[in-house]
């Protein structure tokens, strides 16, 4: 009978890391503008056709709605997106336009007549994220036809918020789980979780509307289920991580190197008698059962197994090859890096390089610690492979993108937290391996981490959203942004959240991100 209060109690000390995601999540959400989000219009249309008209979109002739395109033609976007979207209006135009007509403008997003969802643009557009997996779609189109008749960018905030939360749960739920099956310490599983929630981009790929939210979680449980089979090859582990893989190859493509890793990992154990028939069946199965029928439809539709736009425009394995001759791999490969730690959105603003090259300096220096001690069992290796297996799939796709507009790089920063688990796990591990060198560096990743984070909102975000617009911080033109009058005035006609919602929810994460920097501290002097 006693077990259970102190059971609560163990769980009860992560509870804090789990509301600082959640307050980040309902934060970002509301921060960002319009269509901010990463293709998030796109994304969205798919999630509009399917509660609109219950059907598919046809990758070969999807377009976006009129309501859809209306938004587009009125909401302020950054100039990235005006490359796509050549009618936008920037940002900077729209701040430069008078107070009142700023307002005219948010309030006719907001009067855009519901019904417009049902009838196709005159413009004409054509809808590129038509082909994508399905399941995330699916599982947002009943809560945006439950809220049809509610005006666009409300609709847009509430989409974001579901997909933030459930972004959040599966992702740290994840993390807790790993932490149970490795066994790791209460301090290494503190450090872990807060390792899960620093990342910029963890926000910024799950707090708009998107597949990310659901393919970034299964990606994390992936790696639960990859350990749980390896540990216990049995047949009800095989289909556990059968099933995720087949979710996660119903929710996007690039489930298919982690679906590659599956197949080694099974091919592994039944070479070394560690796994049966049964368990190979059990793997297999849900797979080709539930995953199999979407992939036979991208062959059938776009003659590639991925559907991609660039596999089904005949962008083949000779065409990347002298693609990735080509690309300067030595710009690349640090652009990639730097853009996982922090991209500002469809903005793509950046973060002091110096900043962001200290950050992956300690990162680096934690997972080394753990490469090098010693007790590593053979289930923390394959963990390890993740993370590898996983980066060189997104150098080979931008070697893929190179291929389909030579010139052109293309680093897709979104798909980096689909490995942030892994990363974190091994990190902690390192860490705390290596005794009074790791509380030294811990408490420099965390205070780095959490200085990131808060200058997420308080240095580029908020500014850059209220109209101060700044490629590198300036104190003297930040002072003078925070200053001046109307600045909440501005931050709303932008952003999506009320001001006074986004000021009160930004004082609660810097609480909490001072509380989990405080308990570094105190965590790591005191051992």
């Amino acid at each position: 009978m006693q077990r259970l209060p102190v059971a609560i109690s163990r769980e009860l000390r992560y509870w804090p890391y789990l509301l600082l995601a959640l307050l980040n999540t309902i934060l970002y959400a509301g921060l960002l503008p319009l269509w901010e989000g990463f293709d998030e219009g796109f994304h969205y249309a798919y999630v509009e056709t399917l509660a609109a008209s219950g059907r598919l979109p046809d990758p070969r002739t999807a377009g976006v709605s009129k309501a859809i395109a209306e938004s587009f033609r009125l909401a302020p976007a950054s100039p990235a997106v005006r490359e796509n979207l050549p009618f936008a209006r920037t940002y900077s135009g729209f701040f430069a336009l008078p107070e009142e007509q700023r307002r005219e403008i948010a309030a006719a997003l907001r009067a855009i007549p519901p019904a417009w969802r049902n009838e196709p643009p005159l413009t004409g557009l054509k809808n590129y994220e038509a082909q994508q997996a399905p399941l995330a779609y699916l599982l947002l189109a009943p809560l945006d036809a439950w809220w049809a008749s509610d005006p666009l960018p409300e609709r847009v905030w509430r989409l974001r918020v579901a997909c933030g939360i459930a972004g959040v749960l599966l992702h740290l739920g994840a993390g807790l789980a790993l932490a149970r099956r490795m066994g790791l310490s209460a301090g290494t599983t503190q450090m872990m979780l807060l390792l899960l929630c620093l990342p910029q981009m963890l926000y910024a790929s799950i707090a708009h509307i998107s597949n990310d939210w659901l393919a970034i979680g299964l990606s994390s449980w992936f790696a639960v289920r990859l350990l749980s089979f390896l540990e216990r090859p049995a047949a009800g582990n095989a289909l556990g991580l059968g099933v995720v893989l087949a979710l996660g190859l119903l929710t996007k493509a690039y489930f298919l190197p982690w679906a590659a890793l599956g197949a080694v990992a099974l091919v592994w154990s039944v070479w070394r008698k560690r796994a049966g028939m049964a368990a190979a069946a059990s793997l297999t199965l849900p797979v080709l059962l539930l995953a199999g029928p979407w992939y036979a439809r991208n062959v059938m539709l776009t003659g590639s197994l991925s559907g991609t736009m660039q596999s089904a425009s005949g962008i083949g394995f000779a065409q990347t090859a002298r693609a990735a001759a080509e690309l300067p791999w030595a710009k690349v490969a640090p652009m990639l890096a730097r853009s996982a730690v922090w991209t500002g959105n469809s903005s793509f603003t950046t973060f002091s390089e110096a900043t962001v090259h200290l950050h992956l300096l300690l990162l680096a220096a934690a997972l080394a610690c753990w490469v090098g001690a010693r007790g590593k069992g053979f289930g923390e290796a394959w963990l390890g492979s993740a993370p590898v297996v996983y980066a060189g799939t997104l150098l080979y796709a931008c070697a893929v993108f190179y291929a389909y507009r030579p010139g052109v790089i293309s680093i897709s920063p979104w798909y980096t937290p689909a490995m942030h688990l892994p990363l974190a796990a091994l990190a902690a591990l390192g860490l705390e391996r290596a005794g009074a060198a790791g509380r030294w560096l811990a408490i420099a990743v965390a205070s780095l981490g959490v200085y990131l984070l808060a200058a997420t909102y308080v240095l580029k975000l908020i500014p850059l959203y209220a109209g101060c617009e700044m490629a590198r911080v300036d104190w003297g033109a930040l002072r003078a942004c925070y200053q001046a009058p109307g600045l909440g005035a501005r931050l709303g006609q932008n952003s999506l959240a009320a001001p006074w919602a986004t000021g009160l929810t930004t004082g609660m994460v810097l609480m909490l991100l001072g509380w989990g920097w405080i308990s570094v501290l105190r965590r790591r002097s005191g051992e």
